[in-house]
């Protein structure tokens, strides 16, 4: 068993403190990086959302009279299920 008592922290001679200017500045440079990063992410996402809203509207804006013969087995589903879509 470890007595607490009797045991002494270790004293902050200066050698292991991480707010030192320098680091301060990384940390600022990295955290506005990342919320660059972040800010691109959201808008490669709702540009993506909103190209494929726009190419959804075009393409069901027009009336096909025989589905079957245009789209593929796979494509067909989106033009019989398309409130789903």
């Amino acid at each position: 068993m470890v007595d607490f008592a009797t045991t002494t922290m270790p004293t902050n001679d200066g050698s292991d403190v991480f707010s030192t200017v320098g680091r301060r500045k990384a940390r600022k440079l990295f955290e506005a990086i990342g919320w660059l990063f972040i800010l691109l992410l959201i808008f490669a996402g709702l540009s993506s959302l909103f190209s494929r809203v726009g190419f959804m509207v075009d393409a069901f804006s027009q009336e096909i009279k025989n589905p079957e013969e245009i789209f593929n087995a796979f494509d067909i589903r989106y033009v019989q299920h398309f409130l789903v879509v």
